[in-house]
């Protein structure tokens, strides 16, 4: 456990920049409003996405939380993390890049995961008892079941090779892109193709391949556009004959 950080003062819109330092990173956060001091407390193992969740997915959040800041807007919330836990998981693929297809231990690690920064999360709103959270105590949704040893519930797995032709195995494209160091965005288009791109997590130049998949001719990068372009030509037709 690092020692606590410091407070992040919000904008109306999300920003990227607020959390740049806490990516990936997991553990306990609070949402406070110094106007009517008001507290949330929540836990997540990605900092980033869930404050990005808090401004654009407002159904998977506390309804007392978002009527508040209807209110008030984000820019009267200051955020900040209470605690900052360990990612094992992600640690650990990242010292062992050859076991990163392991789904009993990404099973074992990232429960191990969930259930501290639960733990965390229930202490400090049964201490602070925050007025934007409701009532009832939190949950841990863990799995110790050591029967389920299916690859992946998130997506589908992949291999990551290098420039150097070193191959590392991954279950699922879900904390792919917290150990290599690029987005899902990025691995869902040169997927499959012979395009290297930097990963910044494991310092190193990486194209990436589903087994049992074909290798796809051309680049990703013109394709999309070419996508892209089909897609608003098929839009224009629609309001045209609409």
């Amino acid at each position: 456990m690092s020692s606590k950080p410091s407070p992040v003062y919000l904008t109306d819109s999300y920003s990227a920049n607020t959390v740049a330092g806490y990516l990936g990173k997991s553990g306990t956060y609070t949402l406070y409003c110094p106007d009517t001091q008001e507290h949330y407390i929540g836990a997540n193992l990605n900092f980033g996405l869930r404050l990005k969740q808090h401004y654009h997915d407002h159904s998977r959040i506390n309804r007392i939380l978002y009527n508040r800041v209807s209110e008030v807007g984000f820019n009267r919330f200051v955020w900040q993390p209470t605690v900052v836990t360990p990612h094992y998981y992600v640690d650990y693929v990242r010292e062992h890049l050859d076991r990163g297809k392991n789904y009993q231990m990404y099973r074992i690690l990232s429960d191990l995961v969930k259930y501290e920064t639960r733990m965390y999360e229930q202490a400090f709103k049964s201490y602070v008892g925050p007025s934007l959270n409701g009532l009832g105590d939190i949950s841990f949704p863990v799995n110790w079941n050591p029967s389920d040893t299916r690859i992946s519930f998130y997506g589908r797995p992949f291999i990551a090779i290098t420039e150097k032709g070193v191959e590392y195995p991954f279950s699922s494209l879900n904390y792919r892109s917290q150990i290599l160091g690029t987005s899902r965005k990025t691995i869902d288009l040169v997927m499959n193709y012979d395009v290297y791109v930097e990963c910044k997590g494991i310092d190193a130049k990486c194209r990436f391949f589903e087994q049992g998949q074909k290798l796809r001719e051309g680049t990703p990068y013109v394709n999309y556009i070419l996508s892209q372009i089909s897609k608003l030509s098929i839009t224009i037709l629609y309001l045209l004959v609409k």
